[in-house]
């Protein structure tokens, strides 16, 4: 395991780097996938989610993970999670890059942070329950490294600026946090545009970046204000989660949906003698109208859950006991499904109704708290969910802009799922497919967008690292002898040009030749079970030797021009795996290989 470093060190790694300006955000190749390498459960759901994602094997980070994965320190947190992200992020170039940091399962859900509470508040009403979620946490970074919960525990009543001011039914006005004596109180938390000096055109959702500072009124800043990180799981397996089977179903059925713009309905529960359904029973109408302004369908209905409906396209309800499997309703894909209640997120205690549940039945993303939260809105998503969601945000974007108080908010599901966002459609011109390419590149990228509109600039990523940008109209220029020969993929990505910045891409195998080498790689057999080994062979003249690739992490290495290993499929964990080969002389990487896809089933995956 990598070792701790200071946090007084990390968090001037991370002012250093991360406030570098990047214009990236809401794909693959701007996500980092934490995976837990002692975990079978957490390498499968990590391979499915790879391949259904096209995440590249550079944002992936293997943690020899070893301390559960139900409830860790603020400290453990800090110095075995933080640190350790943050090093990898730095060694590989990508802390400018990445916007969204994802969970594997097999990682604690709950962070105790007491001892991050000052002494003269221990006793404190809002510190009765010291308990954060991994990912609000994660998001909650920068205050997280202060060591001072009061800038993001109970206390905090409006830690999370990205939390988007939410339109009242009318127009003209907005619901803000209003704090008195320290108390959140939302009944008062109107105010009218003049007295808060808000121009209405700059209020709406929008899309993250690592970069972007936020205001406390959640305006987008050009200099200063506080910065995040997005965070998702994409499961839990422990406890009262799901099994592998369903969290590897609901993340493959999740690309789909995007840019599908689903015809299914939303439904906002009326459960009106429960203070978990009339805490935000107030949001209903104004979203109803704004979805409605969409063409997004949308009811308030009251109840529990809707009843025999087959077109639930998301959900927000509040109830202890949620019971779908009786509703006769059907989740279709994409969809949001979001209870308020205590134990949402509480999955070592059999009490109330797991938000693990939604996902089993077919959504696509969900959060719960994992611990009390009391009947808070600010700890919970507004309504207003929905409304980022079908603007064209995608999962992790809508979560974040509809709630106050994340830290206990853990979010389950496909982060990147966008089911109304305009994807562009993006074309490059200048690079000819099969053909080997030498020498500078002259990329023209180009894109068209299915609901109108243009992109405003493009990037080109190539091996998962961002290399060059252009405005509309430019060229993406770059020297590919900078590279070693062989195989690269070049993604071209593209940005539409509006708030929430949705994002196309386009994706060649190139094979690189400025140096006339060529590295053969076989492997066999391709599809694996029963623990079988995977045999690899290699064949390269002028070369010191080779090292083969999964992800990123070393599984094997061959001295000499020509050789083979065999490699044990077991540590690999079941699912979809790609396998690389990299030549190397002198110490320096000189020529790369076709990668070759594999299929494992060792039946690892666990339940």
């Amino acid at each position: 395991m990598l070792r701790t470093t200071p946090v007084s060190i990390l968090f001037a790694l991370i002012v250093l780097l991360w406030t570098q300006p990047a214009c990236a955000g809401g794909g693959p190749e701007y996500v980092l996938l934490v995976v837990n390498k002692n975990d079978p459960s957490s390498k499968t759901v990590a391979n499915y989610y790879v391949e259904a994602r096209q995440i590249p094997a550079n944002n992936v980070l293997y943690l020899d993970w070893k301390l559960g994965d139900t409830y860790i320190t603020v400290d453990q947190f800090r110095d075995e999670l933080l640190s350790q992200i943050f090093k990898f992020l730095a060694k590989r170039k990508l802390i400018a890059q990445i916007d969204c940091i994802v969970y594997s399962s097999g990682f604690p859900y709950g962070v105790n942070f007491s001892a991050d509470i000052p002494p003269q508040l221990a006793n404190d009403q809002y510190n009765k329950f010291s308990t954060g979620s991994l990912t609000g946490l994660t998001f909650l970074y920068r205050a997280v490294l202060s060591k001072d919960a009061t800038k993001y525990g109970g206390r905090a009543f409006h830690s999370n600026f990205y939390m988007r001011l939410r339109e009242s039914k009318g127009g003209g006005i907005f619901e803000l946090p209003i704090m008195s004596d320290g108390q959140y109180d939302q009944r008062q938390g109107f105010k009218l545009l003049e007295e808060v000096g808000i121009d209405p055109t700059s209020v709406g959702s929008h899309g993250f970046r690592n970069w972007y500072g936020w205001g406390p009124r959640g305006e987008l800043l050009e200099a200063g204000g506080m910065q995040y990180a997005l965070s998702a799981m994409l499961g839990v397996t422990s406890g009262r989660g799901n099994t592998v089977g369903e969290i590897v179903r609901y993340l493959r059925d999740s690309p789909p949906a995007d840019g599908s713009y689903p015809r299914g309905t939303i439904y906002f529960m009326d459960n009106a003698a429960d203070i978990r359904s009339t805490t935000r029973r107030a949001g209903f109408e104004m979203a109803v109208d704004q979805l409605d302004e969409l063409g997004v369908k949308a009811q308030i209905v009251p109840g529990v859950v809707p009843q025999l409906r087959a077109d639930v396209q998301g959900l927000l309800t509040g109830a202890p006991i949620v019971d779908w499997q009786r509703s006769g309703s059907s989740i279709l894909r994409g969809a949001i499904c979001e209870n308020l209640t205590s134990y949402g997120a509480i999955f070592d205690i059999n009490e109330q109704t797991p938000c693990t549940e939604f996902l089993k039945y077919g959504a696509t993303g969900t959060s719960g708290t994992v611990a009390e939260p009391y009947a808070q809105q600010a700890k919970f998503p507004h309504a207003m969910i929905q409304v980022h969601y079908a603007r064209g945000c995608d999962l992790v974007e809508a979560f974040y802009q509809s709630i106050y108080m994340p830290y206990q908010l853990l979010i389950l599901g496909d982060p990147l799922c966008r089911p109304w966002a305009n994807i562009p459609k993006v074309k490059v011109d200048g690079i000819e497919p099969q053909k080997p390419l030498s020498r500078v590149l002259a990329l023209k990228p180009s894109a068209t967008l299915p609901r109108g509109g243009e992109c405003d600039r493009f990037e080109l990523v190539i091996d998962g690292q961002r290399l060059a940008a252009c405005a509309a109209g430019g060229t993406l220029e770059f020297d590919s002898a900078k590279c070693c020969d062989g195989y690269h993929q070049i993604r071209v990505v593209g940005f539409e040009r509006s708030p929430i910045e949705t994002q196309g891409v386009a994706t060649i195998d190139a094979q690189f030749n400025n140096f006339g080498r060529t590295l053969e790689f076989a492997a066999s057999p391709l599809r694996i079970s029963g623990g079988r080994k995977i045999h690899v062979s290699i064949k390269c003249a002028d070369i010191d030797g080779v090292v083969v690739y999964h992800n990123g992490q070393t599984i094997a290495t061959i001295q000499g021009e020509n050789g083979t290993a065999d490699i044990d499929s077991v540590p690999l964990g079941d699912g979809p795996v790609t396998l690389s080969a990299m030549g190397w002389k002198d110490g320096r990487e000189v020529v790369a290989a076709q990668p070759i896809k594999l299929l494992i089933s060792n039946g690892l995956g666990g339940k």
